[in-house]
C-alpha cells in the first residue's frame, strides 16, 4: 500500500509554551528591543543615528500603521491592499508601539519608502528594522536552548518532513533534516560567508569582514520582512536552501503546529495550492481556530494545544 505522507510546520507558539510569552511573545521580543535600544545596543551598526532617532523611526511606521488609510503605498499591487484591509482592523489608535506585530514594520516601511528611492537607502531602512528585531529574537542565544520536553523527540520522528518558520535551532537537535523556511541563526547569509558561492563569484560584494563577532547571528540567512515573495529573491537566495522546493511538493497530512495565523500569508497560499490532502491545526486560542478556517482551503481538523502537549508529554 502507497504510503500517505506525514508532515508537520512548527511556529513560534513552541517558543512561547517551552520559553514562556513574557520572552518571546511578539509584545516581549520588542519591549527587550526597545529597550537594547534605548541602552545603545546598535550604535556600532549605525554610529550616525542616535537612540532618539532609532526608536523615532519605529514610532513614525507605528503612526503609519494606525492611520493607513490615509496612506498610499508607491507601488499599489494587489497583496498590499490585501494587507491594508487587515491592518485597518487589527491596529486602532490605541495600539503603541510594542503592539504591533514585527513584520507589519516591514510593511509600514513600505509606505514611507518612495520608489525613487536609492538602494542604499532602502538597505538601510530595512536594517535599522532588522537588525535589532533579530537581535532580540535571538535574546542573547538563548533561544537556541529550551527543551521542548519528553516526548517530543518521539513524536518529532514520527513525520517525513518537518519545517519550521522560526530562526532557532532547538528543532534541529531532534533531527538533522529540518527545513527552515525562513532561514536560521546558526547559517551566515551569501554575502556574509566568504566560503559561499555568491562570495566565491562576486568577492567584491562579500561583507565578512564588516561582522562584529558578538552579534553574528544578526548576518544570518534569517529572513523577516512582510512580503513573502521579497524573503527568497535577495542577494540569489534560492528556494532550495531554505526548503521551500520540498515545502510546495509535498502530498498527504500536514499538521500545524504554533503559527500564528496573523502572518505569513504566503505559507497559507502554498499550503492551497499544493497537493496536501488535509490539514491539522493545533490550535491556541479560538479566535486562531476561526481565522484559520479563511486561510486555509483544505480539509481541516483541530486538536487544542493543551491537549495536544499532555498526549506528548505522557
Amino acid at each position: 500500500m502507497h504510503h500517505k505522507q506525514k508532515n508537520i510546520l512548527i511556529g513560534n507558539g513552541i517558543n512561547i509554551k517551552f520559553g514562556g510569552a513574557d520572552q518571546y511573545s511578539n509584545q516581549a521580543i520588542l519591549r527587550r528591543m526597545f529597550n537594547n535600544i534605548r541602552k545603545g545596543r546598535y550604535q556600532p551598526f549605525f554610529p550616525d543615528c542616535t537612540v532618539e532617532e532609532q526608536i523615532g523611526f519605529f514610532e513614525k511606521i507605528h503612526d503609519v500603521l494606525i492611520d493607513i488609510e490615509h496612506y498610499t503605498p508607491d507601488e499599489p499591487f494587489l497583496f498590499l491592499i490585501k494587507e491594508v484591509e487587515r491592518i485597518k482592523k487589527q491596529y486602532g489608535s490605541s495600539k503603541t508601539i510594542d503592539d504591533i506585530a514585527l513584520e507589519d514594520y516591514f510593511l509600514g516601511l513600505e509606505f514611507g519608502l518612495k520608489k525613487d528611492d536609492p538602494v542604499e537607502f532602502r538597505e538601510k531602512a530595512y536594517n535599522e528594522l532588522s537588525i535589532p528585531m533579530l537581535d532580540a529574537i535571538f535574546n542573547d542565544g538563548k533561544i537556541n536552548q529550551l527543551d521542548y520536553g519528553s516526548g517530543f523527540s518521539e513524536y518529532i520522528s514520527s513525520f517525513d518532513h518537518v519545517f519550521t518558520v522560526n530562526y532557532d535551532i532547538n528543532l534541529d537537535k531532534y533531527r538533522n533534516d529540518i527545513k527552515h523556511l525562513h532561514g536560521n541563526f546558526s547559517q551566515y547569509a551569501y554575502e556574509y560567508d566568504a566560503e559561499s558561492a555568491y562570495s566565491k563569484k562576486y568577492p567584491e560584494r562579500c561583507k565578512a569582514e564588516l561582522i562584529i563577532p558578538e552579534f553574528s547571528h544578526v548576518y544570518s540567512n534569517a529572513i523577516i520582512t512582510w512580503y513573502w515573495l521579497e524573503k527568497y529573491d535577495k542577494m540569489g537566495k534560492s528556494e532550495t536552501d531554505y526548503g521551500l522546493d520540498v515545502f510546495k511538493s509535498l502530498t498527504g497530512k500536514l499538521t500545524i503546529l504554533g503559527m500564528s495565523p496573523f502572518n505569513d500569508d504566503h505559507i497559507f497560499l502554498i499550503i492551497n495550492q499544493s497537493d496536501i490532502s488535509e490539514v491539522e491545526y493545533i490550535y491556541h486560542s479560538k479566535d486562531s481556530m476561526a481565522r484559520i478556517q479563511s486561510k486555509i482551503s483544505k480539509p481541516l481538523t483541530f486538536q487544542k494545544d493543551d491537549t495536544f502537549w499532555r498526549k506528548i508529554q505522557n
